[in-house]
């Protein structure tokens, strides 16, 4: 996540202290507090056909494939109040609108 470039710079420095206060708790087995949100929106995307996709494609061609794809959805999420919480393989999650 780029701070600076995505226009939100409290919210993201925020977001990084939070997690990184979250991490420390669990390192040291402290107890974490959940927070309540009034509304938030969280967006699952993954592709139904990713393992038929790899089995059938070449490495480089499925990291190309994976990048183009996130790059995509990465520049769509820039255009809102949400940042990408994590990508991992097919899936990409983002968050919006916790208030």
């Amino acid at each position: 996540m780029n701070c600076k470039q995505n226009g939100r710079s409290n919210t993201c420095y925020n977001y990084i202290l939070t997690r990184r206060a979250i991490i420390t708790k669990l390192r040291n087995h402290e107890p974490i507090i959940a927070e309540i949100f009034d509304s938030v929106t969280i967006m699952f995307s993954d592709i139904p056909a990713f393992g038929l996709i790899v089995a059938q494609s070449e490495p480089l061609g499925v990291i190309d494939f994976l990048n183009h794809l996130h790059t995509a959805f990465d520049r769509v999420v820039a255009q809102f109040d949400a940042y990408k919480v994590e990508t991992i393989n097919d899936s990409y999650v983002v968050r919006s609108k916790a208030q």
